[in-house]
This record gives C-alpha cells, sequence and structure tokens, in this order.
C-alpha cells in the first residue's frame, strides 16, 4: 500500500467476524476520493435541475453478484454457524452485514408425511446475490432408516416453484431421529432472480428415495462360508499347507 508493505498475521475470530472480506484503506485517498465524489455529485445534480423528468415503464435493474458455488457454499456455512449461535448472537451477526437478513420460522407449522415430518428452522436472504438459504429440520416418524435425495429439495410460495441449487444435509435419517438440512436458492428454473423475502409463508418438500429396515432379520457369518480343518475346534483356512 503506497509503497509500504504490511505483514499480517491471521487469528481465529470471534462470533461477529466479516462475512466475505477484509477491505484496507488508505484514510488520505479516501478524503481525496470523497472530495471528488462530492463535486461530481454537485456537478450531476446541476444537470439534473436542466434535463427533462422521464418516466421509466420499468424499475432499473440493479448489479448483483453472481450466484456462483462458492458464493453458496459460504452462505450455507453462515447458515451453520447461526444455527450454533444464541439468538441474540445470531441477529447480531446478521445485522453485521447490510446485504443480509433473516427470519426465524420455527413456529411455522410444519409439513406432514406418514413417513417424516419437515419444519423450518429459519430463512437467510443475501440480498447481494438475491439467493435464499434456508435450515430446516427432518425427522423420521418411521422405525425404519429413511434415505432422501438432497438435490430434490423444493420451496413453494404461491404460484413459485424453486428447486434447491446448493444443498448440505446427510440424507440418511435413523428410526426416529431428526437431521438438520441447509439448502441455497439462487436462481429460478428460468434463470431469473429470487425476489421472496425470509419472512414469505412457505411450503417445503423433499424427495424420499429408500425406505430399509435398519435391522434386518438374517444375516451370515462370513466364516460359515470359508473351507475349516477336520479339527475339534475348526479354524477356519483360506489354503491348504501344501499351497504355502
Amino acid at each position: 500500500m503506497r509503497g509500504r508493505t504490511y505483514p499480517i498475521e491471521v487469528a481465529p475470530a470471534g462470533a461477529l467476524y466479516a462475512f466475505r472480506k477484509v477491505t484496507f484503506f488508505d484514510p488520505a485517498e479516501e478524503a481525496r476520493q470523497a472530495t471528488e465524489a462530492a463535486v461530481a455529485a454537485q456537478r450531476e445534480t446541476t444537470k439534473a435541475r436542466n434535463a427533462t423528468v422521464q418516466r421509466l415503464a420499468s424499475p432499473p435493474r440493479r448489479d448483483f453478484t453472481p450466484a456462483t458455488d462458492e458464493m453458496q457454499l459460504g452462505l450455507i456455512r453462515f447458515m451453520q454457524m447461526l444455527s450454533n449461535l444464541p439468538e441474540k448472537q445470531a441477529e447480531s451477526a446478521v445485522a453485521a452485514n447490510a446485504a443480509l437478513a433473516w427470519a426465524r420460522r420455527d413456529t411455522d407449522p410444519s409439513v406432514e408425511t406418514d413417513r417424516f415430518r419437515i419444519r423450518p428452522y429459519f430463512v437467510v436472504r443475501n440480498n447481494a446475490m438475491s439467493a435464499l438459504g434456508v435450515a430446516v429440520s427432518i425427522e423420521n416418524k418411521t422405525q425404519r432408516r429413511l434415505t432422501f435425495l438432497p438435490d430434490s429439495f423444493i420451496l413453494r410460495s404461491g404460484d413459485e416453484v424453486l428447486p434447491a441449487t446448493a444443498a448440505d444435509f446427510n440424507p440418511i435419517v435413523e428410526p426416529g431421529e431428526k437431521n438438520i438440512a441447509f439448502f441455497v436458492i439462487a436462481r429460478k428454473p428460468d434463470g431469473q432472480r429470487v425476489l421472496l423475502e425470509p419472512s414469505t409463508p412457505m411450503r417445503l418438500s423433499i424427495a424420499l428415495v429408500r425406505d430399509v429396515n435398519p435391522n434386518p432379520a438374517i444375516s451370515v457369518d462370513v466364516s460359515d462360508l470359508l473351507p475349516r480343518r477336520n479339527r475339534s475346534h475348526e479354524v477356519p483356512v483360506l489354503w491348504s499347507e501344501s499351497q504355502t
């Protein structure tokens, strides 16, 4: 920076840390840029006073950050951190980033089937990339082992049908257990941005692909399948002495 080198020691951060990046700035350069911006703003204001006002048919589109795989994974990791924080600290962590908004959804009604239950936990919106992150619990109501397809997670809200674009979820749920799942919806099926707010009413679903008995009634001892010597203790052998 300005011909100087600054050594940086990286250390673990506390509960409230930067979400995406650290920015280094030069106070003198910042002051110069602020002055130039003020002069430019004054020039634009003068120009606007003399311009003809026009009404647009639609609002101008704002630039936004593309929802890359890395960005979606970052949102999932952020949600995982939130799930392990007390509510006040979680609120502070979200408030520390102006691009984020969230809503607790654990009082929403659960989605019930005869074999499992889906209950929303919370929803985080990243306005910078127009993406929703959803944390849910998936509970196995049966005495069988259930296996789900993580990529099949779908959020429905009104006429919107939004499949997940990223997921982090242990798809095998043991009898009577529940797993916490984290999903990101970064775009609509047609590639358009997701405009839903975290508090928007929604319904969740996921595909069940396997339903098995975790304790099969029949088991086979591999030693019973091996040849044995003609001795009282019947020690299993894999080859004859002549072969050794």
